[in-house]
């Protein structure tokens, strides 16, 4: 009989009051959604102010519910209240609530939450963490002494490897490596690269403890948003072309280099002929220089579009009407956009990333993510009208499943 997976929601829950998500956020809410409609009963993780609480599968149903419809009637009276007053994560949170078995155990009263955990899973269980959290050692002692399995999932080690390009230093991001070395019983890796990376920053950073088992699942793709396309945004010709760079704006993304090709070709093309660029995502950190150049370029408003957390409509109608989708990545421990856009044909100009070649093979055409001349090239190869390629293979959520539970199976 499998072991039941105990899934951390502590971020995932707050994750759901946004529309708009990370890829992280991505993983997080395929998990919720396959865990909510599994035959078998899952049971969910939450930690918040101090404490801990362990949920039945109904906290599980009610945040993928959340997720799918945003129905305040799919919640209970209270919650609907809350949401009145503009405080959906309470609202959510007290939804979930309802669904306790082990309620707001203090945090650090391990003792406590061990007899707890031996009697909701005397046959144990597999704790599965996908958002990049670190924990207390002692948490991990606790869930290994009441026979639960810790399985984490590891998106990238991008922190450490490139920390200039991140918010925060890679403390968290080094404490989390080290905690899953020292006591998970599984790693799982989002790709080839992402697995290589871990196990070289592993060896660095603690080279006399033996690896636990790590696992490559590659991540699937969530269903067409359910809405029709909306019109072109506002100041976007429908006969010029279009290209598009769609996902969180920061650093490593490289922007820049699109935001130069853009200007060295209009000393070249004329205005009414130049290609168009949208760059659509959600502001990140570290972007004031990107910021101000785009501020300041003539070419905003006409060639260069930025749309801030555009809604699913926009983008549909972008994707429609786009020429290519570009990636001109530093790096990346994946690709979903890619992938995503892939799915449906459409042309993508990306880094040379050895990620993108894992999940993609050769269906970009690819640039080096430092010559704004191969990407001019490339783009104006791209500016007759809209073409859809054949499009590769695509890893689907289910694999992503299956190969996660095979190797719970397997430890």
């Amino acid at each position: 009989m499998r072991k039941p997976i105990l899934f951390d929601i502590t971020m995932p829950l707050p994750h759901a009051v946004d529309p708009f998500t990370t890829g992280i956020g991505r993983v997080e809410r395929a998990w919720l959604a396959l865990l909510a409609s599994a035959p078998e009963p899952a049971y969910f993780f939450l930690e918040h102010r101090g404490t801990v609480s362990v949920l039945g599968p109904g906290a599980g149903q009610v945040l993928a519910n959340w997720i799918a419809r945003r129905d305040p009637a799919d919640l209970p009276p209270l919650s609907r209240l809350l949401l009145r007053l503009g405080r959906t994560r309470a609202a959510l949170r007290f939804a979930v609530m309802r669904h306790a078995l082990l309620r707001r155990v203090p945090a650090g009263e391990n003792d406590r939450l061990l007899p707890g955990l031996r009697r909701l899973f005397p046959a144990g269980a597999w704790f599965l963490g996908v958002s990049h959290r670190p924990m207390p050692e002692a948490r991990f002692r606790t869930f290994r002494a009441a026979g639960v399995k810790t399985a984490i999932l590891i998106h990238d080690t991008l922190p450490l490897d490139h920390p200039e390009w991140h918010f925060e230093d890679s403390t968290a991001a080094a404490a989390l490596v080290r905690e899953t070395l020292r006591d998970a019983d599984l790693i799982l890796c989002n790709s080839a690269v992402t697995r290589a990376d871990y196990l070289r920053n592993a060896r660095m950073l603690a080279p006399n403890l033996p690896p636990p088992p790590a696992v490559v699942a590659h991540l699937g793709l969530h269903d067409r948003p359910a809405v029709p396309p909306g019109p072109l945004p506002p100041g976007i010709a429908p006969d010029r072309p279009l290209f598009m760079a769609l996902g969180t704006i920061q650093p490593r993304k490289n922007l820049g280099l699109l935001v130069e090709a853009w200007d060295r070709m209009a000393t070249r093309i004329p205005p009414q002929h130049l290609p168009q660029l949208v760059i659509a995502g959600s502001w990140g950190w570290k972007v004031e220089e990107l910021r101000a150049r785009l501020d300041r370029s003539p070419l905003r408003g006409t060639a260069i579009h930025v749309l801030d957390r555009p809604d699913d409509a926009t983008v549909q109608a972008l994707l429609r009407a786009v020429n290519a989708l570009l990636m001109p990545s530093f790096a990346e421990g994946y690709g979903l956009p890619l992938m995503e856009v892939a799915r449906d044909g459409i042309p993508v100009i990306a880094s040379d990333l050895p990620v993108y070649r894992e999940i993609a093979g050769t269906y970009p055409a690819y640039c080096p993510p430092d010559a704004p001349e191969d990407w001019i090239t490339r783009i104006l190869s791209f500016t007759g009208p809209p073409r859809r390629l054949a499009p590769p293979p695509i890893p689907t959520w289910q694999a992503h499943f299956a190969t996660v539970r095979a190797a719970m199976d397997a430890t």
